[in-house]
């Protein structure tokens, strides 16, 4: 073997090493020894090729590829890496369909920590297990305390809003099925509307939904809650009838704003009414009213006969007014104001001084009879509202003073 020949062997062997393929047989002389040499060489090629297409399929995952021939015994070791590799993949299939039993015993480091996931696993399922016990319990707790309750309880799926629960003061109203024995079907045919609203409602905002059922002239209010009913998302419905509620509320504004003894409206409803009506633009004239000698009334016919006086004044002026425009309030014992909306100052005070003749004119056992000023205020005007009450006094005081009426 020459120098040429020997370059040419070891670059086969360098090729087989870095998987190129030989592209062709070295041409040596035709002695026994070098036909096997080339033979041997050719052998290794093969094995080590038929190696590498095996690791390449079992690196991708590809565990049902056919392993390396017989003849192949450099391959022997892979072909065992193979088997403990399917095996394994069997042994995972079997954790994940539950059975916790599995272990693996033939690679080292990597059983310890299969072995370690499993029982974890297994551990984590158990407590999951557990919680659900627990939460299912706690659900049939809730329902308990839930079903005596007065407000009605709706619970919904998260997504689709599909009933899952109603509690017993609910049951007999809110019914998925019409022809449900147990329905009442007066009570249903607004509860069809109730449910509705409430299951496209946007409980994002994140604030109580009012529902005004005209047909049974109530309102409900509906507050709500997101739950895990039984490990699936939920929307827990609390709604409660507040029509009474309206109600009081509604005569409590009431009688915040009206005085009780004539039914006008009272200072509170004359300030608010003021800064909304000068905030608007609205002409109007403000009309300062005070009764006169009602101190005499009181001191000498009764608080009955003071309380008699100021009723009259009050219906009188009531019936002089426009209903529904002008404002009529009793801001104090015997001091009245009167806005008259777009009303010149002249229209105005000749209207005051018809209300003073009808009250002169009624037949009492005390003389009756009124003073006032009027302001009048322009749109945009620059007046504040304590200006527009200090000119209107200012004027009713003059009003007064010049026709000498005291209230001894």
């Amino acid at each position: 073997m020459d120098g040429e020949e020997a370059k040419k062997i070891i670059d086969q062997i360098r090729n087989i090493i870095l998987s190129r393929p030989n592209k062709e047989n070295i041409d040596m002389n035709d002695s026994k020894e070098w036909v096997e040499v080339q033979e041997a060489i050719k052998y290794l090629s093969d094995c080590v090729q038929e190696m590498n297409v095996f690791i390449k399929h079992i690196s991708a995952g590809e565990l049902d590829v056919i392993p390396p021939s017989r003849n192949n015994f450099m391959a022997g070791e892979l072909k065992g890496l193979q088997a403990n590799l399917r095996h394994m993949t069997w042994q995972a299939d079997r954790v994940a369909k539950g059975d916790y039993s599995q272990r693996v015993r033939f690679l080292g480091e990597f059983s310890e920590s299969f072995n370690e996931m499993v029982s974890q696993i297994n551990k984590r399922e158990y407590e999951l297990k557990q919680q659900a016990e627990e939460l299912l319990q706690t659900t049939e707790v809730l329902e308990l305390i839930m079903d005596g309750l007065h407000e009605w309880i709706v619970v919904t799926t998260f997504s689709n809003r599909e009933i899952l629960y109603v509690n017993g003061a609910a049951r007999n109203i809110f019914c998925q099925n019409e022809n449900e024995s147990d329905c009442n079907e007066d009570n249903y045919s607004y509860a069809k509307d109730i449910l509705e609203q409430i299951q496209k409602y946007d409980i994002t905002k994140d604030e109580p939904l009012i529902i005004d059922c005209e047909k049974i002239n109530r309102i409900f209010r509906c507050r709500f809650c997101k739950v895990n009913w039984n490990g699936e998302r939920a929307i827990a419905h609390i709604i409660s009838d507040i029509t009474n509620e309206k109600e009081e509320k509604s005569e409590l504004e009431r009688m915040a704003f009206k005085d009780e003894l004539t039914g006008m409206h009272n200072r509170r409803y004359f300030m608010k009414e003021l800064k909304k009506l000068i905030n608007s633009n609205i002409p109007f004239s403000l009309c300062s009213i005070d009764l006169n000698r009602l101190k005499y009334a009181n001191d000498t016919f009764g608080h009955i006969a003071g309380d008699e006086y100021i009723k009259t004044v009050a219906k009188v002026i009531f019936d002089s007014v426009r209903s529904y425009v002008d404002i009529v309030c009793r801001i104090g014992g015997d001091e009245f104001i009167v806005i008259l909306c777009n009303c010149p100052e002249e229209i105005a005070i000749r209207k005051m001084n018809e209300i003073a003749d009808i009250i002169k004119s009624t037949d009492r056992e005390y003389p009756m009879g009124i003073s006032f000023g009027v302001c009048y205020v322009e749109p945009n005007t620059k007046l504040s509202i304590e200006d527009i009450i200090y000119i209107a006094d200012k004027r009713m005081y003059e009003f007064k003073k010049n026709t000498k009426i005291h209230n001894n």
